[in-house]
């Protein structure tokens, strides 16, 4: 069997074939891709262009940022999954997998093709509309923004990026102190240090500064509460504060 000349876009492979000695032998294509096109990239953006400037999507994705907060890590998560949910739509007719790998392969492919100005316009509109809630907004659009219908209903809000952290990185959430909603913070060392009179909040991410004894001196990294100062981090051997590893904003850094 040969390969056909025109074969499906962007599908994967495995063909039976005949080898020089004309004996029957199976190749396995799993790493050849067939080249994704200028113009099968552009028909994939404009249908993922049409569903993320529907009404429901652009309502939904407000509804997201209102209730979690455009700097949270629910937030995070499920904007990835209302953005996943019209993308696997899409893919499926592309020859891509339905589902965040192909997402992946997809992006790839596209980038690939950023040289062609349409694709890159593309882009960039798409970035302009998943982004439209705040959160992590793309560059400032240029000019050529202004004429889209979805302009006046999508502001461009401050650059934020996100860094990602691990368990040795030594950050810290509060999740003590749920009597008085966080834990009080005093404004040294001392035992009889004047305390703020703002309280950390429970669900406060925080940087360690200094250890001492049952206190930690800290620097707020997100949420609610003073930006400094030195708090209890074990009452009557539990635990106020917990390990974080996650995604936080890097203009805190």
């Amino acid at each position: 069997m040969h390969l056909p000349l025109q074969p499906p876009p962007c599908t994967w492979l495995r063909q039976s074939a005949v080898s020089h000695r004309g004996v029957g032998v199976e190749i396995d294509m799993d790493d050849i891709r067939v080249p994704f096109t200028k113009e099968e990239a552009i028909e994939l953006q404009k249908e993922l262009l049409r569903k993320f400037a529907s009404q429901d999507f652009q309502d939904r994705l407000r509804e997201c940022a209102a209730s979690h907060g455009t700097h949270s890590l629910a937030f995070r998560r499920e904007h990835q999954e209302l953005v996943l949910q019209l993308q696997v739509e899409v893919l499926p007719k592309f020859g891509f997998e339905a589902s965040l790998d192909g997402v992946v392969r997809m992006t790839e492919e596209i980038r690939a093709l950023k040289y062609h100005q349409e694709v890159a316009d593309n882009a960039d509109d798409i970035d302009l509309l998943i982004w439209s809630c705040g959160g992590r907004p793309p560059k400032p659009p240029e000019q050529r923004h202004a004429a889209l219908p979805w302009a006046e209903a999508t502001p461009v809000l401050p650059e934020v990026y996100f860094v990602q952290v691990g368990t040795q990185d030594g950050y810290w959430m509060v999740v003590g102190g749920r009597r008085s909603g966080g834990l009080v913070v005093r404004q040294s060392e001392e035992l009889d240090a004047e305390t703020e009179p703002q309280i950390l909040a429970i669900g406060a991410v925080v940087k360690e500064l200094e250890w001492s004894d049952d206190l930690l001196h800290y620097r707020k990294v997100s949420g609610e509460g003073p930006e400094q100062g030195w708090v209890k981090w074990r009452s009557r051997r539990v635990n106020l504060l917990e390990s974080f590893e996650g995604w936080l904003p890097a203009e805190r850094f």
